[in-house]
This record gives C-alpha cells, sequence and structure tokens, in this order.
C-alpha cells in the first residue's frame, strides 16, 4: 500500500484486513487454470488448498473492528 499511496496519506488510513472469498466456479476457465498452475509450485498445502479449491473467509464478526473505528471516529 505504500506504494500506492502518497506518505501524508497512508500516515491516516486505518487498513482492515478482510480475507474474503475465491470461488472457482465464478471465475472464467483460463484464470481457473492460471490459478491451478500458479499454485503447483506452492510450498504451503493451506495456501495451495485454498487457491486450488477455493475458499469462502467472509464472516459477519471480522465487520466488528470496521465498525467500532467508524462509530469513535
Amino acid at each position: 500500500m505504500a506504494r500506492s499511496l502518497p506518505s501524508d496519506i497512508l500516515h491516516k488510513v486505518k487498513v482492515f484486513h478482510l480475507r474474503g472469498r475465491f470461488d472457482h466456479s465464478k471465475i472464467n476457465f483460463l484464470l481457473s487454470k492460471m490459478t491451478k498452475k500458479a499454485m503447483e509450485n506452492e510450498k504451503d498445502p493451506v495456501v495451495k488448498k485454498d487457491w486450488t479449491e477455493g475458499f469462502d473467509d467472509v464472516k459477519r464478526e471480522y465487520l466488528k473492528p470496521i465498525i467500532a473505528y467508524i462509530k469513535g471516529l
């Protein structure tokens, strides 16, 4: 993110990491094959499984810190 935002703005930004969702059934054939090919050399079995089979890490409780931050503004 430091490469995308000027430093005078970067220090004012609060970052919340949300993992999200990756569903192979919703991407096109070429992107699916490219993703699977890219993961052939991945060492971490969890990362490899997630990106070859997909993952869903969208959860309402992950929004709580964002809501609390906004309420505190």
